[in-house]
């Protein structure tokens, strides 16, 4: 009798939504890429492993004999009146990573010696006229100095050095060479610390420590029993490492020996403690053998500055920048980007990082919509280094990481240079990892458009138009459709950047996407071809014909139903109207303020040859107004306001090709103060000998005089008889020194007057052509903040018919060409950089409760599949380590007959999904094929469902099935891969929640009295939690509803649209709605809560 009221109750119970759960966590995720998700970022498969499981099912309205507590309905709504609001800000990124500072220890300085190679270099310097010698010498050396099966592998505490157990007659030491590593030295006089780090590891590749192991020094590792089972133990790799832990090294046949040709050191951390070291010091990462959440412990090093996007603050990053170690790190999780390289050329501005870490997840998140060339399971690792393997810089496309110079490193991490001006090169070389698609999968051109979609979304580049040049120009509808044309002349196919580019800026980056997936990794003209026709909905017949492009017949002709695309732009474009819809890629084309604007769609309009147009509408403007004249637009300006979207509405017209098409450009105008201000005076002859006689006579009988306004920082062209006159003001992007010259050559006489946020100039730098100035020799130093101008005024007195002056400046004295990006004319000011979201952010979601299995065991199964020997027991699929297998015996196949067992779980759970982890032998005896039942006793068992063709990635599959309260379950397996053996590793139940994880952030939390809410760094899935006792407050637009915790026994008063119910759960509460549109707001009972994600 109880047996069966338990059944019933059971069964009575799982009819019901509301779930409490505590359990191991074991954290699973897709990539969901949409645009206008709140919430999300790039994420991967990563495991998370908490307590003991207890999940209970009660009915909404009803009490839970174990947990439950009386649930009210009706209008007792929690009001937030008189309560004060706490607001919390952070970022929608996992973070796997928690530290602590435990305190320091002393150092034991170490001899420093070598081993008395010929010749040694030193950092960032090659050794001049390098012969084989010297390079056999050092090759050798480095090789020595590194761990490995034929030098050492393990140290003890005073750094003797061991192999395979022996000790040899070799002790750690500093190397000379590492006085200067990476540009600088640790403080002998700094402490070293004891620091414990928390990792959540991700599929591959090593983590930060943000610790610097000094040259000589031995590191202590330290772990528990159960951390060291659980990794497998842990490699250290101290220096220069990519996140897959490779090393850039420098091999024979290059004489560029800038360092020593390898810059790192692994060892194995096997034990509770050990001890690692290296010759040359650097950086330390930690990789786990095992994929799991570990703890380490970490002796002897010192900090180094260093930076992770949503975790580092800004207190902490000021005291770590002061830290002596000369590296830098800055990483965004998970899959994201890692700059790393000396300290001496990061930029530290805590605000200016923040920025560019957000940039360059949104550039990882557009790029990754394209199929890789390299791991989806790892980031992208930037290595700053004086040896680059190959070019300038080179991206390892398989490797996930590039090398570049350390120079690149300021520019890669300057947030208003990119906004403002763009730099190409580091883009250029992370979008080498994802390029295959287009014309010609994994070229330099498919991977260049990806950075322009990038530009297009994040970046306000395009303002600088018509001045835009290099790279920067493809931002320009106009001129990219203009070199197609002038390319079209000369009868070659092409497939350069601009045939991208009239893509992008017809179609919109959306649709650009979406051709490059659909392409699915190939390339070539048939495939491109199909992939925009799929895309966009037009056939490309006509365009490919512009690019000289052959596609074969049974392609082209597949699409002819299709509207032709036919490319026209207008030299103000900002955008086209395709399909109904308004795709915008560039931003308000600039004109002179209070002034007339008048287009001439004759010239402004580009379309291809034999093309005729006529106007079929233009739209009024919100400011300003415009008048037509035939074929000619004028706008008047209403003060500084922008036009608004002015559509134009051509036909295009072809009658010898019978092609015609109507067209919506789209147009913005933005009245500004146009560049800086250049006069030039022309004279009769020579009548000035100086620049000083001149301006005494106020430049006076001259000829003509003329004036423009210019956007650049080189002007020539200053002829003969000539004197030029350019001025404006130069933007201070950073707080430091910054330090000005000019270019000046024997062709003229030039003069540069300074001045620090006044046109009252203070400081004159004076270059008579007898003597040319050297910018490193004669210049200028202003102490500027964030935000100041330096004002400029330029002459040139010209005796040469190409005179020229070109200003250069830059911060702590590194000189170079000024970006058009920061010249303004005097009464300008700069443009705030425009705030832009993530246009494809990631949700992680898929958070996946899994039944541990304490308490399981086999309690039948086929006898006549017993195993294959003692080590190989059936008991092995549910004991909780997947580093044991069942194996069927031998000669007995599933073709015989199917194989059946049942488990008992020991307590009832709802579950929803059965994870396998296959076989850690042979993966052809994974089962296939198999019927799932279960219930709450082995009688009542129900089909669960029947699968088959199941497939595994790497060892680990899953089959879900609806949510079901069980004890028991039963597996009937009739197939395998090879379709012989039977074998497999763990079997686990879970219920798997395929709502989004929502960052605790995204709420409005509310206090009285005595209470509080803070933002708290610890081990969570977003590196923080937000603990407190008060009111929360949030609205969903989803049916089911989640609050994930850290603490056991929380209790809550919980009100959704209005109906309350007291709530106690423990680390987990879950449940489904009746609504999709829902308010709720939870109250805190009795103590703290620490609130590490929502579910929703």
């Amino acid at each position: 009798m109880l047996c069966l009221c338990y059944s019933l109750i059971c069964h009575f119970l799982s009819k019901y939504d509301t779930i409490f759960v505590k359990i191991k966590y074991k954290y699973r995720w897709r990539l969901i890429m949409k645009r206008k998700i709140l919430v999300g970022l790039m994420s991967l498969t990563l495991g998370l492993s908490l307590a003991s499981c207890n999940v209970v099912v009660t009915p909404n309205g009803s009490n839970s004999n174990q947990m439950g507590e009386n649930t009210t309905s009706g209008g007792n709504e929690t009001s937030s009146t008189s309560m004060t609001q706490v607001n919390f800000t952070g970022e929608n990124l996992k973070i796997g990573q928690s530290f602590k500072l435990l305190g320091t220890v002393t150092r034991q300085h170490p001899e420093e010696r070598n081993e008395g190679s010929p010749a040694y270099p030193t950092y960032g310097t090659s050794i001049p006229n390098i012969t084989d010698e010297q390079k056999d010498a050092l090759l050798a050396e480095s090789s020595y100095l590194r761990s490995s099966s034929t030098t050492y592998d393990s140290m003890d505490k005073d750094g003797n050095l061991y192999l395979n157990g022996e000790k040899l007659n070799r002790k750690l030491y500093k190397h000379t060479t590492a006085s200067y590593n990476y540009y600088g030295s640790p403080d002998p006089n700094e402490l070293a610390l004891i620091k414990e780090i928390t990792t959540e590891a991700r599929p591959g590749g090593n983590h930060l420590t943000g610790l610097y192991a000094p040259a000589g020094e031995v590191i202590t590792v330290e772990m528990t029993e159960e951390d060291l089972k659980n990794t497998g133990g842990v490699k250290i790799e101290i220096g220069q490492y990519s996140q897959n832990n490779q090393l850039n090294n420098i091999w024979k046949d290059r004489n560029d020996f800038s360092r020593m040709p390898e810059m790192g050191n692994e060892m194995l951390a096997n034990e509770t403690t050990s001890y690692v070291g290296s010759f040359l010091g650097g950086p330390i990462y930690i990789t786990p053998n095992k994929q799991c959440t570990f703890t380490v412990k970490i002796s002897g090093a010192l900090e180094y500055c260093h930076f992770i996007y949503g975790l580092t603050t800004e207190e902490e990053f000021n005291r770590l920048k002061e830290k002596s170690a000369p590296y830098f790190d800055l990483e965004v999780w998970d899959k994201c980007v890692r700059h790393s390289g000396p300290k001496a050329y990061a930029n530290l501005d805590y605000d200016n990082l923040n920025k560019i870490s957000a940039f360059w997840l949104s550039v990882s998140n557009i790029s990754r919509q394209i199929p890789m060339g390299s791991s989806a399971n790892l980031g992208i690792d930037f290595l700053y280094d004086p040896f680059v393997a190959a070019g300038a810089a080179v991206a390892f496309v398989g490797r996930n990481w590039c090398n570049l110079p350390p120079d690149w490193m300021n520019g890669a991490l300057d947030y208003e240079g990119f906004m403002t001006n763009g730099n190409w090169g580091p883009i250029h070389e992370y979008n080498h990892h994802f390029q295959r698609y287009g014309f010609v999968p994994g070229d330099e051109v498919t991977n260049n458009a990806l950075s322009l979609l990038s530009y297009i979304n994040y970046t306000q580049i395009s303002a600088n138009r018509p001045n835009l040049d290099g790279w920067n120009k493809y931002l320009n509808p106009a001129t990219s459709f203009k070199e197609t044309l002038e390319q079209n002349t000369k009868g070659e196919s092409t497939s350069s950047l601009n045939t991208y580019a009239d893509i992008i800026h017809t179609f919109g980056v959306d649709t650009f996407i979406k051709a490059a997936k659909n392409g699915k990794g190939q390339g070539g003209a048939d495939t491109w071809y199909k992939a925009l026709s799929d895309a966009t909905g037009y056939n490309m017949n006509y365009y490919f014909s512009l690019l000289n492009q052959t596609v074969s017949d049974e392609v082209s002709q597949s699409y002819n139903t299709l509207k032709p695309f036919i490319p026209v732009t207008l030299n103000e474009q900002t955008g086209k109207v395709i399909n109904g819809n308004e795709i915008v890629t560039v931003l308000p084309y600039p004109i002179d303020l209070d002034k007339d604007y008048t287009i001439d769609l004759d010239t402004s309009l580009t379309m291809p040859q034999g093309f005729t147009y006529t106007i079929k509408n233009i739209t009024k403007p919100s400011n300003g107004t415009l008048r037509r004249n035939g074929n000619i637009l004028t706008y008047t300006p209403l003060g500084m306001k922008t036009s608004g979207k002015i559509k134009l509405t051509i036909e295009l017209k072809n009658e010898s090709l019978n092609l015609k098409s109507e067209e919506t450009i789209i147009f913005e105008l933005k009245p500004q103060y146009q560049g800086i201000n250049k006069i030039t005076y022309t004279y009769s002859g020579n009548i000035y000998n100086s620049i000083d006689e001149a301006e005494k006579a106020n430049f006076k009988d001259y000829t003509n005089i003329s004036t423009e306004i210019v956007n650049k920082h080189f002007i020539n062209g200053i002829s003969y008889n000539q004197i030029c006159i350019y001025h404006g003001k130069i933007y201070m992007p950073k707080t430091g020194d910054y330090t000005i010259s000019v270019r000046t050559s024997n062709r003229s006489n030039t003069r540069l007057r300074l001045g620090l946020n006044t046109k009252e100039y203070s400081k004159t730098i004076s270059s008579p052509r007898n003597a040319p100035i050297n910018l490193n020799d004669t210049n200028v130093t202003f102490t500027v903040t964030k935000g100041d101008y330096i004002y400029f005024e330029v002459i040139i007195q010209s005796y040469h018919p190409d005179g020229f002056a070109e200003l250069f400046g830059g911060y702590d004295n590194n000189l170079k060409s000024i970006s058009t990006g920061y010249l303004l004319n005097d009464d300008a000011t700069k443009a705030p950089i425009r705030e832009n979201s993530d246009n494809y952010p990631s949700s992680y979601n898929g958070l996946s409760k899994v039944i541990p299995n304490t308490n399981a065991r086999v309690i039948s199964y086929t006898e006549s599949f017993a195993s294959w020997d003692e080590t190989t027991k059936i008991e092995n699929i549910v004991d909780g380590d997947i580093s044991t297998s069942y194996h069927s015996i031998r000669n007995k196949y599933i073709t015989t007959e199917p194989f059946e067992f049942t488990v008992d779980l020991g307590n009832a759970y709802t579950v929803n999904t059965l994870m396998i982890t296959g076989y850690n032998g042979n993966s052809r005896q994974n089962p296939t094929a198999f019927k799932l039942y279960g219930g709450t006793n082995t009688d009542n068992m129900t089909l669960l469902g029947e699968y088959s063709n199941i497939t595994y990635s790497g060892r680990n599959a899953a089959v879900s099935f609806k949510e079901t309260y069980l004890r028991y379950y039963k597996i009937v397996i009739t197939d395998t891969y090879e379709h012989r053996y039977v074998a497999m590793s763990e079997l686990q139940m879970a219920i798997k929640v395929n709502d989004n994880l929502v960052n605790p952030v995204n709420a409005n939390y509310y206090v009285k009295n005595n209470q509080s809410f803070t933002k708290e760094f610890t081990q969570a899935f977003y590196g923080y939690v937000i603990k407190g006792n008060g009111i929360i407050i949030l609205d969903t637009t989803n049916d089911y509803f989640g609050i994930k915790i850290l603490e056991s026994n929380a209790k809550i008063k919980l009100t959704i649209n209005g109906n309350e119910q007291i709530v106690k759960f423990d680390e987990l509460y879950y449940i489904k709605l009746n609504s999709k549109n829902n308010h709720i707001e939870i109250e805190i009972l009795d103590n703290d809560v620490s609130i590490e994600s929502f579910i929703y």
